[in-house]
């Protein structure tokens, strides 16, 4: 019997299809026992994707913007950002969709991917969740909700009454069996899009209640049940309500919580209010309404702005995580630490989204973005602290002075500078920068592409328009990689991942690049900006642009 074919009789045995079987992997996020199997055949994968680099800059294909030119053309997460149920069919065989860049011979890869998956959740029949301390988070959350309801003030967002109907549509929602199948979606189809949760450690019982409900929500949203998404809009605004009613957002100094080692609960309160706050967000600006839309872009991700602001992007550093040995590696420090680097990678990222999409001027700066880079995804998604630990010592090792202790804001400095790309430590560097960190690095150009483009101020000098320039020009140079090829290809050291919407990453890169054209054009002939206008409820602005680029003859683009 071949490798490949034992690998289809163990897993077919062994799968019993039950819900046990799956619980605990769904509650706590742990996806990651059949990662092994994929040195099988990881090596002829590889090699398979390297024959077809994920990398490649095709700009005759990036010029008709697939990606952004469904995304500002679509609403609701399922379609903007191609994922749930209806696009991908059962959660089981979700996993094959991360080959699609590989050449079209490799169909027997997503059978043995879905034969894996059922193993892995095989494999967690032993770890089934208590019911009954599932059946508190159900109380607690439905509890919270009627409060929230019963006292609303009169500028409260809530329009619902208390009813006995209604609480039973709540517990209906908030059932543990449905939390089950939430969080399943939430795992499988919305993670990818999100990776700021730590999954190895994720124990349902243990978070915040406004985060476990917010994650639930976004779950709901991308089922292919309408009774689901139906019942998820009731709770859309109560828990808005109550995670941006939470303390913390007033406490004087959040920042302190951050300084020593000791104060891991505090951090963990910070940390589960920062991923809340950013879920209502997404699924307010998404899926809610037009009224909500402007009230999240206006109001609520401000006051997530600040908080960010106030805990210190300087807190969002891996410097105190030592890997000079095991014994010194304190794996829950580093968990908090990267969780920090992530969310607020991503409340970054989504603030350049406002204004490239909502024309909102960003309300935060690279200068201030000195939050490290993120590691890569296995050492955030190991399973243990010695697993870990190895991944984070190689992947600093990769990375010498002066390309070391790399931040977002260092990083655009040093995609600035000309004399980046005849370094050979900072091409090592950024060929070791994960498709997070380079999609981040874009967002970053753009916000300041963005503030160029609306002002009203001539660049005489061309000084700021040459260093965005020299800096797209880097990142198109240095987009192309081994690394981020394995990683788009989901073969990054035997991990199981699929890359959401940042593998578009080069498709950001040449709508900022012709944007940055255009203003330079305009520069040359004394042209006035037109009037900027902020559209809190579509996207018209930046669909016409791309319209516009979409009649470009690739040939012309530099």
């Amino acid at each position: 019997m071949s490798l490949y074919e034992s690998v289809f009789t163990t897993s077919g045995s062994s799968y019993d299809g039950s819900d046990s079987s799956r619980t605990s992997m769904v509650l706590h996020g742990n996806y990651h026992d059949f990662d092994v199997t994929w040195a099988v055949f990881g090596e002829h994968t590889l090699a398979a994707c390297l024959s077809h680099r994920a990398t490649n800059l095709n700009i005759e294909v990036l010029i008709k913007f697939p990606f952004l030119d469904n995304f500002t053309t679509s609403t609701g997460f399922v379609r903007s950002f191609d994922c749930g149920e209806s696009k991908h069919g059962s959660s089981m065989a979700l996993v094959g969709s991360r080959l699609k860049n590989l050449e079209s011979g490799m169909n027997w890869i997503d059978i043995v991917e879905s034969a894996l998956v059922r193993a892995a959740y095989a494999s967690q029949l032993e770890q089934d969740v208590d019911r009954s301390h599932l059946m508190l988070r159900t109380h607690d959350i439905v509890a919270q909700i009627r409060e929230s309801i019963i006292s609303k003030t009169r500028r409260s967002i809530i329009t619902s009454t208390w009813s006995s109907s209604l609480e039973a549509m709540c517990y209906e929602f908030f059932h543990p069996k449905k939390l089950r199948k939430y969080l399943e979606l939430f795992w499988t189809h919305w993670y990818p899009n999100w990776p700021t949760v730590h999954q190895p450690t994720f124990d349902v019982c243990a978070k915040s209640s406004g985060r476990l409900a917010a994650m639930t929500i976004v779950g709901a949203c991308l089922s292919s049940d309408d009774r689901d998404r139906a019942l998820a809009q009731l709770w859309f605004d109560p828990i808005e309500e109550i995670v941006f009613d939470d303390d913390t957002f007033s406490i004087q100094d959040p920042s302190l919580a951050w300084q020593s080692s000791g104060n891991m609960e505090l951090c963990d309160r910070q940390l589960d209010l920062l991923q809340a706050a950013y879920c209502i967000c997404l699924y307010q600006t998404w899926e809610g309404g037009k009224a909500s839309r402007k009230r999240i872009i206006r109001h609520r991700f401000s006051s997530l702005v600040f908080l960010a602001r106030d805990i210190g992007f300087t807190s969002a550093s891996l410097r105190t995580v030592d890997t000079s040995n095991l014994s010194s590696f304190n794996w829950v420090e580093y968990i908090q630490r990267e969780s920090l680097i992530r969310i607020f990678m991503y409340i970054f990222n989504l603030d350049s989204a406002f204004a490239q999409f909502y024309r909102h001027s960003p309300r935060m700066s690279i200068s201030e973005m000195e939050v490290d880079l993120a590691a890569p995804d296995v050492c955030f998604q190991a399973t243990s602290a010695e697993e870990c630990f190895v991944a984070l010592k190689i992947w600093r090792n990769s990375f010498h002075s002066p390309a070391d202790n790399l931040t977002v804001s260092s990083t655009v400095r040093a995609l600035c500078d000309p004399g980046t790309n005849t370094s050979a430590e900072y091409r090592q560097a950024f060929a070791h920068l994960s498709v997070l960190n380079m999609f981040t690095v874009i967002s970053a150009l753009y916000a300041e592409t963005h503030r160029l483009e609306t002002s009203i101020i001539r660049s005489f000098n061309n000084n700021e328009t040459s260093a965005l320039s020299t800096a797209l020009h880097q990142w198109k140079e240095f987009w192309p990689s081994p690394i981020r090829d394995a990683e788009l290809a989901g073969l990054d050291h035997g991990t199981s991942k699929t890359i959401g919407f940042i593998r578009h990453a080069p498709e950001y890169w040449l709508l900022t690049h012709l944007i940055l054209q255009n203003r330079i054009k305009r520069d040359k002939i004394n042209d006035v900006p037109a009037v900027m206008r902020c559209a809190d409820g579509e996207m018209t602005h930046t669909r016409a642009l791309i319209t516009n680029f979409q009649r470009l003859d690739p040939g012309d683009i530099g």
